[in-house]
């Protein structure tokens, strides 16, 4: 096996975001009378960039100067209105994919940048991921840093994200996932870069390397 750490990025890797505010809009217009359209329109407005592929989600200001209610309250009512519809906010890949990997003689994480709060909030939509028991660690630092820091003595790991380039320390890997660009079948962009446009291409870039 090539690697020693699988990690993955969350949002627009694993969890469809535009997917879920369109929904989060949905339940707002029709339980609290928000304009249809308003929360989701607006989100772009509430993310400030902290540094170059880094924008920082001001998740309370944007719920609660749309809704008029605290995060602490929405948040709840959001979850639960989630429960009750039974949906799940996760690419179709993913579930397939994270069980696959986890099956794989490697330490699969999950690594994500934002607030702690807010990621976690996302993260317990997606059941798979506490069925799985993968750890999760949420940074409020480049993850090219946490990595050197944190992970630079792997073996030999990979990050599969949906930023790019990402400088990722030496005994690290990649794998960059562009949806909006579709490529057949994983593209080597260099020695320690690969593009794919699924999950499932992930698969097959990492059974090339067992």
């Amino acid at each position: 096996m090539k690697y020693s750490h699988i990690f993955l990025d969350f949002d627009e890797t694993l969890f469809d975001h535009d997917a879920y505010f369109a929904w989060a809009d949905k339940v707002l217009t029709e339980r609290f009378a928000v304009p249809a359209g308003s929360f989701a329109g607006q989100t772009g407005d509430y993310h400030d960039v902290v540094a170059p592929l880094m924008r920082l989600y001001r998740h309370s200001d944007h719920i609660e100067d749309v809704t008029k209610r605290s995060w602490q309250f929405m948040s709840g009512e959001l979850e639960h209105e989630l429960r009750e519809s039974g949906l799940d906010f996760c690419y179709p890949e993913t579930h397939e994919t994270l069980r696959w990997l986890v099956g794989l003689d490697a330490e699969v994480r999950i690594l994500t940048f934002g607030h702690g709060e807010y990621q976690r909030y996302k993260i317990n939509t997606c059941p798979v991921l506490h069925e799985l028991r993968i750890p999760v660690h949420v940074v409020n630092q480049a993850k090219a840093d946490f990595l050197a820091t944190e992970f630079g003595d792997v073996g030999h790991g990979v990050l599969v994200d949906d930023k790019h380039p990402l400088n990722l320390p030496a005994k690290w890997d990649e794998v960059w996932i562009d949806r909006s660009s579709q490529v057949p079948e994983p593209k080597k962009l260099s020695g320690k870069t690969h593009k794919i446009s699924t999950l499932k291409q992930l698969r097959e870039l990492v059974k090339q390397d067992t």
